[in-house]
């Protein structure tokens, strides 16, 4: 997540555009309570880091991972992600929630697959406002939080 924090706060990582791997967004969780996540779109944010440290979990030492098998690079910070417990599960096993990009005139638009991470005020202070274009797939997270606390 250092990675993500350095590139929102030089610049270098944009958010809430229509080409950012990092958005910020407006959730419902089960018991009804609106809350601000951080979105990081997959597995593009993972390749990208991989691409420029190694897909090794710790994101440092010797350059781009060239021993990756394609169309799996970024895979090793996923899982190393997955596993530091810093998202919301989506339930039924799953990880990534889907996104809809809402087009001018409030109508569908495609899909956007991401992780979403609770507390990004944990990285990133102050939080930036929600990108109001990136809507819930189903309007509702399906777990509530002693879901996700149980892993």
């Amino acid at each position: 997540m250092g990675w993500v924090q350095q590139g929102l706060a030089d610049g270098s990582l944009p958010y809430n555009t229509s080409t950012a791997l990092v958005h910020f967004v407006k959730v419902i969780l089960r018991d009804e309570k609106e809350e601000t996540m951080m979105l990081l779109v997959s597995p593009a944010v993972f390749r990208k880091f991989a691409e420029a440290y190694g897909d090794q979990a710790t994101g440092g030492g010797d350059g781009p991972d060239t021993e990756a098998t394609p169309g799996k690079l970024g895979m090793g910070i996923q899982m190393a992600f997955t596993q530091a417990g810093w998202h919301q599960p989506a339930g039924r096993g799953r990880n990534v929630h889907r996104f809809q990009v809402i087009r001018r005139g409030e109508s569908g638009g495609s899909l956007l697959n991401g992780f979403l991470v609770t507390n990004p005020e944990r990285f990133v202070n102050p939080v930036p406002p929600p990108n109001d274009r990136l809507r819930y797939w189903s309007q509702n997270v399906t777990v509530d939080k002693s879901e996700a606390s149980a892993s």
